[in-house]
């Protein structure tokens, strides 16, 4: 998954991670965390990357990044992190209108100072499949 780089100008280029309904409604969630690994920034300090959600039950067709639900995490260069999901969106986990998570979007700086690389799968373009996918992990009663 990508975050930023756009040189053509606009917002920076964003990246999705789906997954199928959790089917968790009327559950109670106590935590949830979405596993990344850092494969590049383009700054040895890090960036930050910008995480929202999304509710598209299969794949879009072309980048529409937004930025609902946004929350940012500081990365560094060969992170392998759990990014703690805040608690206001677990309902939205649990009933299912929460499908999975994009990075990047339109709050987004389109230089170097937001780039990311996160390793991921495509299903558009095998040449930025690489590593482990994104991993969701909820814990509920």
């Amino acid at each position: 998954m990508l975050q930023g780089g756009n040189t053509s100008g606009g917002t920076g280029r964003a990246g999705q991670v789906g997954f199928p309904a959790l089917g968790l409604s009327g559950k109670t969630i106590q935590g949830a965390w979405l596993r990344v690994k850092v494969r590049h920034t383009a700054l040895s300090s890090g960036a930050t990357i910008d995480i929202g959600t999304h509710g598209n039950s299969s794949a879009p067709s072309g980048s529409t990044p937004s930025n609902v639900n946004t929350f940012t995490k500081k990365v560094s260069k060969g992170q392998d992190l759990w990014i703690p999901i805040p608690s206001s969106l677990w309902s939205g986990l649990a009933s299912g209108s929460i499908r999975g998570f994009q990075i990047g979007g339109p709050n987004v700086n389109s230089g170097s100072s937001d780039y990311a690389i996160l390793d991921g799968y495509s299903t558009t373009n095998a040449a930025t499949s690489s590593g482990v996918r994104p991993q969701l992990k909820v814990t509920y009663i």
